[in-house]
């Protein structure tokens, strides 16, 4: 008996005997053929099925072995680093016997097929092998000495944890050699080819800065150590007359502020340089080896300077020259994300006020000053993309100080004024949390309560001990709560409390509400002393208020009672609790007490204005009554008394007020005869009413009012 030969063939159909055909056996019979197309289909079948599992992936059963069994077309076994299939019939199982792939029938060598293609795609140049630009995955060693990335290349490094973006030049400003870099940092990885790897995770900084604010509040909060870094050009290093650095940085003075206020010690590493552009700043400092809590960042008098020829040219502020406002930006955006990267957050700080050199351009030498807002806008968008915060120095910082007063040149600062503008920036600072600092305007009452106000202290803090004093209880509605507040140092050692706050408006006058029991004393500073503008911009002020006697940064205050807003005076140049801030910005303010002060708590401060003050308190405005009848007095205010001698002579006591501020105004109401009064013997603290008749004879009237008005 034998087998149909067959024939891997598709038949169009399959052959059906009909009644006349002759049936006849053998290969070519009418009767087999029937069987024979079925044959030849189910023969095409077969390889296709053969065909289709050799695109499929291979099952890698291992060595080559005697012994070892095939049962699937798919299984492949490795024969001294080749791949192989067995090509033979599977309908039982195939034990290899053979010693190679050519001593045991048929073996197909797969070594072409997809088994070489994943190997090459899973090594790290495989990515080569992939139309277009894709994400790769590599180390910074492996990335390092690989030479063949195109521009444009994304490349995640597996051990740093941050994409990057592959660039054939080192220029951090795109065309621009002059921004070439020789080394790495944390935002350039240079590669063997010539290129460098570019950060390009930008979007993931704004954690980072939080990340750090957060770490910086919490050791701030808890009495541990902050280092500062600071970084800048010859504002933030100090450059003196004659070229060499003063004894006295920005950044030295707002360390040495925050160490005194607070239970923080501050340091300070000065990073700056004299003459340096933002770039030539960056490439300096690119392996500082600094280590820091926080950064603060000032740059862009020298990239001005630069653009504009000393503003002769600054037109060449817009386009794309080294120094131009775009790529000032771009630098700055690196000089940001490189310090977030060390894991410290930032502080920006816009330019100070400063003249050039033109001669040739309209604005002559306010050229510089006027484009510096197009470098510190730049900044302040930096800060905003990462949420850093921006103090815009020429405005919150230096406001109203003449050009004169603030520096020697033009540009560098007076070693006064860097003081000035040390202790202004430690304001910012003492508001603990600066990027939700507490704001005031004229009419605002801030509450020295640590739940929603800035208060810090050298000493341990105390909660208020006195009971119905000027501001909310403590506990809400509870029985003779404490008020809200806190008790000024009371030992042997003394020592602070300061409440920072940013004043929306100029010419702003603070009353601090305190609350005592017995004699009292403590002194009250603004912004650790720093002197206030000499001409402060505010035509309302009269000439000799602009004398330093009234707009001070310090006053020592006394008593034994409780002062406040309705207790003080203006006319008290010396003694009198308050302090008129004549800039809007950040500021604070100190209460410090001496060696066994004895207990005063401030319970408050009340924000006023100029205009408000001078129009109730001096001009007009209550500020004392008296009402009389027979021999009894009701007093309020400034008032305290009256007495007479005589018919019609009354002396009345008050306060001290000015003379030639306040006003006396007298009612009589209770008589229908003819009275007239007379007002007579002013000074700061009486005077005295006389009453007539129409005879010109001194009467007493049934009653009179008294109202004094001003003075104050």
């Amino acid at each position: 008996m034998a087998n149909l030969p067959e024939s891997p063939e598709w038949t169009a159909g399959v052959y059906q005997i009909e009644r006349n055909d002759l049936v006849g056996g053998g290969p070519d019979g009418t009767a087999n053929k029937p069987l024979r197309d079925l044959a030849n289909r189910t023969r095409w079948l077969y390889q296709k099925f053969n065909t289709a599992f050799d695109g499929l992936g291979w099952i890698q059963l291992g060595i080559w072995e005697i012994g070892l069994e095939i049962s699937l077309p798919t299984q492949i076994v490795n024969y001294q680093g080749s791949w192989y299939r067995y090509a033979g019939n599977l309908d039982e199982p195939h034990v290899i016997s053979g010693v190679s792939p050519d001593d045991d029938g048929s073996w197909i060598n797969v070594n072409v097929g997809d088994v070489a293609l994943r190997s090459e795609l899973a090594a790290p140049t495989g990515f080569l092998m992939v139309g277009g630009l894709q994400v790769i995955r590599l180390t910074l060693a492996n990335a390092k000495t690989f030479e063949r990335f195109i521009d444009g290349q994304r490349v995640y490094l597996t051990d740093v944890g941050y994409t990057f973006v592959y660039n054939s030049s080192r220029n951090i400003i795109p065309s621009h050699a002059g921004s070439e870099i020789t080394s790495d940092d944390e935002l350039h990885k240079l590669v063997s080819n010539g290129g460098m790897l570019e950060f390009d995770d930008y979007d993931k900084l704004n954690e980072l800065e939080n990340l750090s604010y957060t770490q910086y509040q919490a050791k701030l909060r808890t009495n541990k150590p902050i280092k500062m870094i600071s970084y800048g050009d010859s504002i933030t290093w100090a450059q003196g007359p004659g070229g060499g650095q003063m004894s006295v940085t920005y950044p030295a003075v707002i360390a040495g502020v925050m160490s005194s206020l607070t239970q923080s010690v501050w340091t300070s590493q000065n990073q700056a340089h004299a003459g340096d552009t933002a770039l030539a700043h960056y490439i300096r400092t690119i392996k500082d080896g600094s280590d820091g809590d926080i950064s603060t960042i000032m740059l862009g008098i020298n990239d001005i300077k630069a653009a504009t020829n000393n503003g002769n040219v600054p037109e060449n502020v817009d386009g794309d020259s080294l120094y131009s406002g775009k790529n000032f930006s771009v630098v700055m955006r690196k000089f940001v994300a490189r310090e977030l990267l060390r894991r410290r957050c930032v502080v920006l700080l816009g330019t100070t006020q400063f003249v050039g050199g033109a001669n040739i351009s309209p604005m002559g030498n306010l050229t510089e000053g006027y484009v510096s807002w197009v470098y510190d806008s730049a900044v302040k968008s930096v800060a905003n993309e990462f949420g850093c915060l921006f103090i815009d120095t020429k405005r919150d910082i230096t406001r109203q100080y003449g050009l004169s007063e603030s520096a020697f040149d033009g540009v560098h600062l007076r070693e006064e004024f860097i003081s000035i503008m040390g202790k202004k920036l430690a304001a910012v600072f003492m508001q603990q949390d600066y990027k939700r600092p507490c704001v005031i305007r004229q009419g605002s009452v801030v509450l020295p309560h640590v739940f929603y106000t800035p208060v810090s202290s050298n000493v341990t803090l105390k909660r208020n001990e006195f009971t119905n004093g000027t501001s909310p209880p403590f506990l809400g509605a509870a029985d003779d709560p404490e008020a809200v507040g806190v008790m000024l140092p009371n030992d042997p050692v003394g020592g602070a409390v300061t409440i920072a706050v940013y004043i929306k408006d100029d010419n702003s006058l603070i009353f601090p509400s305190f609350h005592a029991k017995g004699p009292w004393m403590v002194d009250m500073i603004l912004n650790n002393g720093a002197r206030q503008p000499l001409y402060p911009s505010n035509v309302e002020i009269p000439t000799i208020l602009q004398d330093p006697d009234y707009i001070v940064s310090k006053r020592s205050i006394s008593g034994d009672t409780s002062k406040n807003r309705a207790t003080e005076r203006f006319s008290q140049l010396a003694t009198a609790g308050y302090l008129h801030v004549t800039t809007a910005g950040w500021h604070m303010i100190t209460f410090a007490s001496g060696q066994n002060a004895e207990p005063v708590s401030l319970e408050g401060l009340v924000c006023d204005s100029w205009s408000n003050v001078k129009n109730n308190d001096i001009n007009g405005g209550v500020v004392g009554t008296l009402f009389r009848r027979d021999s009894s007095n009701t007093v309020t205010g400034f008032v305290t008394g009256c007495t007479t001698e005589v018919v019609g002579q009354f002396n009345v006591s008050m306060a001290s007020l000015v003379t030639d501020h306040y006003r006396v105004d007298v009612e009589y109401t209770e008589d229908a005869l003819f009275i007239i009064h007379r007002v007579v013997f002013k000074t700061t603290n009486s005077f005295r009413i006389l009453f007539y008749n129409a005879a010109n004879e001194l009467i007493n009237p049934t009653s009179f009012r008294v109202t004094v008005i001003g003075g104050r």
